[in-house]
């Protein structure tokens, strides 16, 4: 016979959804098993936020120092340009044909050879009003109500009419395939409305040489010209004058040089941001260049 005790209980009357505790002095959890505090949490924001910034900072920098060279860049090839072209025609200025038939009829006397025969005078309208005296080959004006000075430089181009001649390439890059010498107006001028260094042959259609926000957003804003004079007639330059001045004492004939200033916008200077902010960049750059005519004025 099998007896009960009333202490003892069956193994599945026990609860099932009892909880033992752990023993007295030991926390629920461990250290490792806790999580982040919210300090913890706010450290790791700050310093997220200052790598951000460190990093933005030198992607800035990188980035303004990358557009910076490349305005810088296409400041320098527009002054190249600018400078190859005008120098190009100055060299030309004054050269005149002698004779189609030279090279079978033998030297020429140099009294012969007299550039005021072959440059006859002459006169242009446009783009600005210009009169060349018979053997003048240079010549300046003023823009209009820009008060942007005007260059003129002219030259004869043989080419098709005499194939021993050199040949000679106005500002727009043409030759004359002609069988006739032909005479070239170069007229340097800068448009304000295009912002841009223009040229004209003959007084016809102007074409963009530098600037008009083209090659890096370059713009060309003014050009002065101040022209070498030899007024004692030693050969050499001793005086710089405007193109006024030199019209007033009637000397075009005794220039030898000029001294060209074209005004350039800067390509590092924003116009939306302070002076502080530009860190004292100014807003243009001009670039001075001299173009010489010596040598040009008589036979080649």
């Amino acid at each position: 016979m099998i007896r009960f005790n009333k202490h003892m209980v069956h193994k599945s009357s026990r609860p099932t959804n009892a909880v033992l505790s752990r023993p007295s002095g030991h926390p629920l959890m461990s250290a490792d098993e806790a999580g982040l505090g919210m300090v913890e949490v706010l450290i790791s924001l700050v310093l997220g936020m200052l790598l951000a910034i460190a990093l933005f900072t030198v992607l800035h920098s990188t980035l303004y120092g990358a557009i910076s060279q490349r305005g810088l860049s296409a400041l320098q090839e527009a002054e190249r340009r600018a400078v190859t072209n005008i120098q190009q025609v100055a060299h030309s200025g004054g050269y005149f044909v002698v004779s189609p038939t030279l090279s079978t009829v033998g030297p020429t006397p140099l009294s012969n050879l007299q550039v005021s025969t072959a440059l006859l005078a002459s006169s242009y309208t446009s783009p600005y009003s210009t009169t060349f005296a018979a053997g003048q080959y240079v010549a300046g004006g003023n823009a209009g109500t820009t008060g942007e000075d005007v260059l003129n430089i002219r030259f004869q181009s043989a080419q098709g009419a005499n194939p021993n001649e050199p040949t000679t390439i106005n500002c727009l890059g043409q030759t004359n395939s002609s069988s006739t010498p032909v005479d070239y107006n170069n007229s340097y001028y800068v448009d304000s409305a295009t912002q841009s260094l223009d040229c004209a042959v003959n007084g016809g259609t102007p074409q963009i040489l530098v600037g008009n926000g083209s090659n890096g957003g370059i713009e060309v804003q003014g050009m002065r010209v101040l022209y070498g004079v030899d007024t004692t007639g030693n050969g050499s330059v001793d005086t710089y004058e405007t193109a006024t001045q030199v019209t007033t004492s009637n000397i075009w004939s005794s220039v030898l040089t000029a001294q060209i200033t074209l005004t350039f916008n800067n390509p590092l200077y924003v116009t939306t941001e302070t002076a502080a902010q530009n860190a004292g960049q100014p807003a243009t750059i001009p670039f001075t260049f001299l173009v010489n005519f010596q040598g040009a004025g008589g036979a080649n």
